[in-house]
């Protein structure tokens, strides 16, 4: 093998090493959505409540709507209608977290749905170039490739169980 060869081919194999060690670098480097944690039915004034908390483990704040609830069919789930807009809500800071209570505990199965996105002021900061490309890919009918968002669902609330009565649940003195 001449040198040259072997140069070359030294340099094919740093450069495949390399390619691969930047896909590593961009697929792993952080978190890319916020999570929706289902802490359990809590007491309120209305009753007992779901109650979530939204965490952003993002490096930016965000904006995010909650949405009704969902419920679970015989089939499939049904789908609360998304707001259509970029950006609106509450803001949550980077790195922190909040809670919010669903709706009072029913005989069906649920999950609720937030709607997040990028704080509109840290979106008209980005650079340009970005902006630019979100908006042609928004167009021509694809979501954003550079503007974080997303709608994130809440594990399911299982159907509460009806009352039956009697001995084993305490609702009758035992003998």
């Amino acid at each position: 093998m001449t040198p040259a060869r072997r140069n070359l081919k030294l340099v094919g194999i740093i450069s495949g090493l390399l390619i691969l060690f930047l896909i590593a670098v961009v697929n792993v480097k952080r978190p890319r959505r916020i999570s929706v944690i289902y802490m359990g039915m809590r007491a309120t004034p209305g009753g007992a409540r779901p109650l979530f908390v939204i965490t952003n483990p993002l490096p930016y704040r965000i904006t995010w709507t909650a949405s009704g609830p969902e419920f679970k069919s015989a089939s499939e789930w049904t789908t609360s209608h998304l707001p259509n807009v970029r950006f609106g809500g509450e803001t949550l800071e980077a790195g922190t977290a909040c809670e919010i209570y669903g709706i009072p505990h029913t005989n069906v199965a649920c999950r609720y749905s937030v709607l997040w996105g990028l704080h509109p002021q840290d979106a008209l900061a980005r650079p340009k170039w970005r902006r630019v490309v979100d908006d042609w890919s928004e167009r021509i009918g694809l979501g954003p490739w550079f503007l974080p968002n997303g709608v994130e669902r809440s594990p399911m609330i299982p159907a509460e169980l009806p009352d039956k009565g009697g001995p084993a649940n305490g609702s009758h003195p035992t003998r």
